[in-house]
Formats: C-alpha cells, structure tokens, sequence
C-alpha cells in the first residue's frame, strides 16, 4: 500500500468483506443485513461512524509519504530519475501523467491533490515562493493560494520581490497595486522572522510540519467530510464519554442513526414484516414508539429513578435524535449512564418478548439495567484500583551520596 495504489474493485471487495464480517453476515454467502455502509462507517467516532479504516483513503496517505520524499530531498536519486523523465521543466505537483507512464509513477501521480491540500510554505527569505498559486498567506487556519486579477499581465513574482530592500519588512506600496485591499492586509501581517533562512515546504496537518501518514489520514478525511455529506453532527463524543459497557454505547449510537431493527427498518431493507407494534397492535413500530410513546415503554420510565425529568422531555421532543442529545447534553454523567442503560434494558425485553415470549415486565427492565450498571462500575473501580497500585509500586533508586 506505500508503494501501489490497490485498484478501486479491489478495496470495494475488501470493504466489502469487512462490512459484512461486522454486521454479521454469512462470510460464505454474503447473506444478513448490512445496516451502513463502510463509507460511513469509515468516518470518526466524533462525526457519527465507528472510525474504522478507509482503505482508499490509507492507501493514498502512505503513497504521499513516498511523494513527500521527492519534494522534501530534491538532491535524491529517484527524485533526480522521476523528474527527468516526468517533469523534466516543473514540479511534481503540477507534473502531468504523461505516455506511457509505469505504475509507480501512476501511483504517485495520485497523491498530487492530497499534497496540494495539506503543503503550505514557511516563509523564510521568500527566493523560491512564487507569489501566485501556490500556498503561502494564511486565512484563518487555512493556507490558499491566490490569483492575479488579470492571468495575462501577470508576472512571474516571488515573494522576495514583495519585500523591501533590506529584507526585513514588506513594499507597501507594491504590494497595494497588485492586491486587493484584504489580501494586502493578509500579507503585510506576515512576520519576516529570519530573511536568511531558505523557504520550506511544510506540512499544515501536523504541527511539527513533517509529513506523517497519520496526519495525511486524519487531514485528508476531513477534507473529504468538509466536501460531503457524509458527517452527522450530534453529541457522538458523548457516547463514547458515557461509563457504561461498550456494548450499550455501540447500541446508542446505533439508536441515534436509526438504525436499530425495528420493523419499519427491517421492511426498508425488503424484510416481509407487519409495521404495526407487536405490544400494543396500534401505532407503527419506530424507534420513538418503541422507547418512548408506546404504553408499555412509559410504564417503564414511570417506574424508574428518572420519570419525573425524562417525561416531561418526552412530551416537549420531537424525535429520538434530539432527546437522546439533550440528555446527553444537559444531563449529570451519571443520569445519563443511568438512561442508557435503561433503553438497552427495554430493547432487550423487547426481543425477549418478540422472540422467547417473555412476558414484559417494568420493574424487571428497570431492576436490570441499575444491577448490570453497577455490577460494571464495581468491576471497573476494581480495576483502577488494581492499575493504580501498579503504577504507584515504588521502584528502586540510587542511595545518597558518600552513604555506604
């Protein structure tokens, strides 16, 4: 993967594999239901997925480490090879593919819009920055390039020649006439901190400025996110936050992207089922009847520890997604532990009833989600315990001077 670029059916198969292995699908037959897509479930905890790899996106991350290389040692053999025979008058950023080229150079051609999107310049004497299109004035926490007014009149400026004479400040009046008043501004903001230090390409994901394919993973994910639709804001820190089992965060977020197998979600995916409630035969089996409107999920609240505050929130919401937000939100850690645990409970019972027959009881749901919650919590205190004590078991140091 840092060297080729794996094909795109190639990554679809794999992905494809590992979506299936997740969701628990038949690994022979490929049968089961597949609830998300990988690219979705590719994207950070904190953007609503489950921060598994996207392989497309890995692969081109480790093939710009390689890419790197021919920019940031120019003095190298390979860098000297590909440039003779691909960019013989240019740079490897604006290097085209060519005839004929081998699969390598394919490869990483590739990565030149990873590059272009994360490289920025260090501004030192200003030599070798050309003043247009490349990435060298900071707007906000983005680097960009800018553009002459008119491509026809304009000259191949470096930023050197924006400077004065000594080096150590800007051509106001220079720098005026070509720009437009912000962009002036931008500029001459720039502090000239050493005019005798070389221009350097650095990169902007990572604060030391070095490429790392982490970074480029991280960066060009959120490129990717900033472009799409694929992120869905919500309290998703939150949830992992939550000290509960990591069973019971996995089935809260599924909660919150509506992706739990009721029955309307079960007939989306071309499951032959009734819509209707199997516990109360009257309104449609969403999530929102399912834990919230049906009469037997309010007899459950009722009866718990959290029925005056979660019942007048569930007469003022207008949907699961944003209840389960503010009490994410607003509610003490604890409270919220507590709520969570309960509406797995539910659902629990809810399969034992639609499954064993298992007749549903309130108090038993209630009885254990606090048992299982503080059975965890004991275990994990436990735990910490046993950790700190490692931690803080004392190791052996030399004595004092002139002691025998």
């Amino acid at each position: 993967m840092s060297v080729f670029m794996i094909p795109n059916r190639t990554i679809d198969e794999i992905e494809k594999l590992l979506n299936a292995f997740w969701w628990g699908a038949n690994s022979n037959k490929h049968k089961g239901i597949k609830w998300m897509r990988w690219e979705r479930l590719a994207i950070s905890k904190l953007e609503g997925g489950l921060g598994f790899k996207n392989l497309s996106a890995f692969n081109l991350a480790m093939l710009g480490k390689q890419a790197w290389r021919l920019l940031s040692n120019p003095n190298s053999l390979i860098r000297r090879i590909y440039q003779a025979k691909y960019y013989p008058k240019g740079s490897f950023l604006n290097a085209s593919l060519g005839h004929n080229p081998s699969y390598t150079w394919k490869s990483l051609w590739s990565t030149q819009h990873l590059l272009k999107n994360g490289i920025c310049w260090r501004l030192g004497n200003g030599n070798t920055i050309p003043v247009w299109g490349e990435p060298w004035i900071k707007y906000n926490d983005n680097y960009h390039c800018i553009h002459p007014h008119d491509p026809s009149n304009s000259q191949a400026f470096k930023v050197s020649d924006l400077m004065s004479n000594d080096k150590n400040g800007w051509n106001d009046v220079l720098i005026n006439s070509l720009l437009d008043k912000d962009t002036s501004n931008r500029i001459l903001n720039i502090p000239i901190l050493n005019p005798h230090c070389e221009d350097k390409r650095i990169w902007k994901w990572n604060p030391s400025g070095s490429y790392t394919v982490r970074s480029a993973y991280k960066g060009y994910l959120q490129h990717c996110l900033s472009m799409g639709n694929l992120n869905v804001p919500g309290p998703w820190k939150n949830i992992w936050n939550l000290r509960i089992p990591h069973k019971i965060k996995h089935f809260i977020w599924r909660l919150m992207r509506d992706i739990l197998p009721t029955r309307p979600n079960l007939q989306k995916k071309g499951i032959r089922c009734p819509s209707t409630c199997f516990r109360c035969n009257t309104d449609i089996e969403n999530t929102w009847h399912t834990f919230f409107s049906c009469p037997s999920a309010k007899l459950c609240w009722q009866g718990s520890n959290l029925h005056s505050c979660i019942l007048n929130l569930i007469n003022s919401s207008d949907g699961v997604f944003n209840l389960i937000s503010h009490i994410l939100q607003h509610w003490t850690p604890q409270a919220a532990a507590e709520f969570s645990m309960i509406l797995w409970s539910m659902w629990h019972s809810r399969n034992a009833l639609h499954w064993s027959n298992t007749p549903w009881n309130p108090d038993e749901i209630n009885l254990r989600a606090s048992s299982m919650l503080h059975d965890w919590a004991t275990a994990n205190r436990i735990d910490l315990v046993q950790r700190t004590k490692t931690q803080t078991r004392q190791r052996w140091s030399p004595p004092p001077p002139r002691v025998i």
